[in-house]
C-alpha cells in the first residue's frame, strides 16, 4: 500500500462463518502500512457505495475489531449485484468523491468478477485505484486458493450434520438424501466424507457436479447399499447434471450474475426421494419403505460454533489444557481419532487411555496438539499408495530412535515431537499423489532410469519438489516454524536456518535408514548422505548402530502403525 488516499472495503455474495476474519485482517494490514489515510467500509457492498452508506473505522479499536473477525455473517451486510456500466461511473465518481484509492471486495467468483469490471473501468477512465479481491466460498472452487477462507467451517458444518444423520438413520433405518450446497464444485459435499467414523457410517454414496449423473445408476447404488446395511445415507451436491450439463430439474430463477438459484429450494431433494420410492416400490415390492429428504441450504454458510477453538487455545500460553480437551470432546470424529491414537502401537501406552482430557493428562498440551496434527495427517494420507505410507511410518519411527539414542534428543522437546515430524516430512509427497498422480509416476520413472534422487526428477519434471511443497503446507496450515524449515529443507538444507539445520539432517539421516531396511517410496534408494550432513546432525558410527538395531526392533510397530492408517482410509 505504497499509493496515497483512503481504502474502501465491501462484501458481496453468501456470508460465511469466517468472512469478518478477512475484513479485520485487511483493516488492520491498512492500519500497520502508514501509508494509507482513512479505512472505510461500504454497507451493503457496491450497493452502498452507490447509495453513499459510507462507514468509518476510525473509531474501532482492536477489542470491537476482535469481536467482529469471531462474529458468523457479513459485517458490513452483503449484495448480490453486477454493476451495469453506468453504476461503474457512479461508483468511480464516489471513489474520486471520498478519495479512494484501495479498494478490497470480499467475496466468490462473482464478486472478484465485479472487481475486475471496476478495475478495468477506472483504467479505462485514468483513474488510480488499486483494485484487490478478497477471496471467500464455502464451495472452494475460486482458483489458485486451496482451502478458501470459508470453506473449512461450511465443511466442518456438513460433516457433522451428516454424523448426527447417520445416527438417526441407524436407529430408524431407511434412505436419507441431503443435498449439499456446490454449483460447479464438489467439495463441500465430499466433506461429508469426514463423518464416517465406523466402516458402516455414511455417507454410503456421494454424488459431486464433477461427474455425469445417471439417476437410473443413483438409484441401483442406492439399493444395493439398502439391501447390504438396511439403511443409506446419500449425500448429493445441488449442482449435479445429466451427460452434456444437462439438468436434473429445472430452475429458471437467475440472479444478476446469470446464475440459477439452486439453493432455498427443497426440489431436488424431492424429486430424488420420489424417484427412490417409485423404484424400492418395483425392486422390493414386499415391504414399505422409508425414504428422506433434506436440503442444508443456507444453514451451512454461517453455522455459530463451526470455527475450530481447538488451535487457538493451545496456542494461547493461558489457555486452559483441560479447555483445549474438552473442546475437542466436542468433536465426535476428531475424539475418536485422538483416542485411537494415543491407543495405537505410536505411543505403547502401558495403560488404556479412556478420554481426552485422560490424554490431555498424561501428555501434555504440546503433544494433545500434535495429536490432533497427526489426526490430520493420517487424513491427508487416504489414497496414498501403501508405500508412502509405510515409508511416512519408517522415517517416523526412524526419527524416534534418533531422539532416543542420539542427539537429536538435545534439540527437541520429545521423542514424540520427533516421531511427528518424521511422519509429515513427505505430506508435499502426498499431495502430489493426489493431485497430479500420473506426473508422480513419470518422476518415479525418471529416478529409476537416472539413478536420481526422487526430488531431483520432481524438480526436472513437475517444477517443484515435494519437499519445497510441503513447507508452503505447512505455512499455509500455520504450522510451527519448525515444521516449515524441517519438512522444506530436508533435502536441500539451505532452505533451512539456524538452529533447524541439525534437525533437518535427521530428517534426512531417518529418511535414509527407512529407505535403506526396505521402507522407501522407491527402491532401490539412489542417494548417499553427503558427510556434511552425517556431521551436522550429530550421528555418529555407534549411534548409528544403536539407532538401526533400534529400528529392526521396531518393525512389527512399523506394521501395526500402517494397519492403523489403513483402517482410516476404510
Amino acid at each position: 500500500m505504497d499509493r496515497p488516499g483512503n481504502v474502501l472495503i465491501g462484501q458481496s455474495g453468501g456470508p460465511t462463518a469466517v468472512i469478518n476474519q478477512t475484513l479485520v485482517g485487511v483493516v488492520q494490514a491498512a492500519r500497520a502500512s502508514g501509508r494509507v489515510g482513512r479505512i472505510l467500509g461500504s454497507v451493503h457492498g457496491i450497493q452502498g457505495v452507490l447509495k453513499g452508506e459510507i462507514c468509518d473505522f476510525a473509531d474501532e479499536d482492536a477489542a470491537s475489531l476482535e469481536v467482529v473477525a469471531g462474529t458468523p455473517s457479513s459485517a458490513l451486510l452483503s449484495v448480490r449485484h453486477k454493476p451495469k456500466p453506468e453504476e461503474c461511473q457512479a461508483i468511480l465518481a464516489r471513489c474520486r468523491q471520498l478519495d479512494v484509492r484501495h479498494f478490497f471486495y470480499i467475496g466468490g467468483n462473482d464478486t472478484a468478477e465485479t472487481t475486475s469490471i471496476i478495475a478495468e473501468m477506472a483504467a479505462a477512465a485514468g483513474y488510480d485505484l488499486r483494485c484487490l479481491h478478497c477471496p471467500k466460498t464455502i464451495d472452494n472452487d475460486l482458483r489458485v486458493t486451496d482451502h478458501c477462507p470459508g470453506y473449512g467451517s461450511a465443511a466442518k458444518f456438513v460433516a457433522q450434520a451428516f454424523m448426527g444423520d447417520n445416527l438417526d438413520n441407524r436407529s430408524l433405518a431407511g434412505i436419507k438424501v441431503n443435498i449439499v450446497m456446490g454449483r460447479n464444485a464438489g467439495w463441500l459435499t465430499a466433506a461429508s466424507a469426514l463423518a464416517r467414523i465406523l466402516p458402516e457410517d455414511g455417507p454410503h454414496l456421494i454424488y459431486c457436479p464433477e461427474a455425469d449423473f445417471s439417476l437410473d445408476a443413483f438409484c441401483r447404488d442406492a439399493e444395493a447399499v439398502y439391501r447390504r446395511l438396511g439403511r443409506c445415507v446419500i449425500a448429493v451436491s445441488e449442482g449435479i447434471h445429466g451427460p452434456g450439463g444437462a439438468e436434473i430439474i429445472s430452475s429458471t430463477e437467475v440472479d444478476s450474475h446469470g446464475n440459477r438459484q439452486l439453493s432455498g429450494s427443497g426440489a431436488l431433494g424431492d424429486f430424488l426421494a420420489d424417484a427412490l420410492k417409485a423404484h424400492l416400490a418395483k425392486a422390493m415390492p414386499d415391504r414399505k419403505h422409508r425414504v428422506r429428504a433434506d436440503t442444508f441450504g443456507y444453514l451451512q454458510r454461517c453455522f455459530p460454533g463451526v470455527v475450530s477453538e481447538v488451535r487457538r487455545i493451545l496456542d494461547d500460553p493461558d489457555g486452559s489444557l483441560s479447555d483445549a480437551a474438552d473442546k475437542i470432546a466436542l468433536d465426535p470424529a476428531l475424539t475418536f481419532k485422538v483416542l485411537r491414537l494415543v491407543n495405537s502401537a505410536f505411543y505403547g501406552l502401558r495403560q488404556q487411555v479412556t478420554s481426552v482430557r485422560h490424554a490431555a493428562t498424561l501428555l501434555g498440551a504440546k503433544v494433545l496438539k500434535n495429536l490432533c496434527l497427526t489426526a490430520a495427517v493420517f487424513e491427508s494420507m487416504k489414497g496414498s499408495p501403501e508405500r508412502l505410507i509405510r515409508h511416512a511410518a519408517g522415517t517416523a519411527t526412524a526419527m524416534r530412535a534418533l531422539a532416543l539414542e542420539g542427539p537429536l534428543g538435545l534439540l527437541l522437546p520429545s521423542a514424540d515431537e520427533a516421531f511427528i515430524l518424521g511422519l509429515v516430512h513427505d505430506i508435499g509427497k502426498m499431495l502430489l499423489y493426489t493431485v497430479v498422480p500420473d506426473l508422480v509416476a513419470e518422476t518415479e520413472k525418471l529416478t529409476m532410469e537416472r539413478r536420481i534422487p526422487m526430488f531431483r526428477a520432481e524438480q526436472e519434471l513437475i517444477g517443484i519438489d515435494h519437499a519445497e511443497l510441503g513447507a508452503r503446507l505447512a505455512l499455509h496450515w500455520r504450522l510451527d516454524d519448525l515444521y516449515v524449515q524441517v519438512v522444506g529443507g530436508h533435502h536441500e538444507l539451505a532452505r533451512c536456518s539456524g538452529a533447524y539445520t541439525p534437525i533437518a539432517c535427521n530428517i534426512t539421516v531417518a529418511d535414509y535408514i527407512a529407505g535403506m531396511c526396505g521402507h522407501g517410496v522407491t527402491d532401490p534408494v539412489w542417494f548417499e548422505i553427503p558427510d556434511s550432513v552425517w556431521t551436522e546432525s550429530g550421528v555418529d558410527g555407534p549411534c548409528a548402530i544403536r539407532v538401526m538395531s533400534s529400528y529392526l526392533g521396531d518393525l512389527s510397530r512399523i506394521d501395526e502403525l500402517v494397519t492403523e492408517v489403513m483402517q482410516k482410509e476404510a
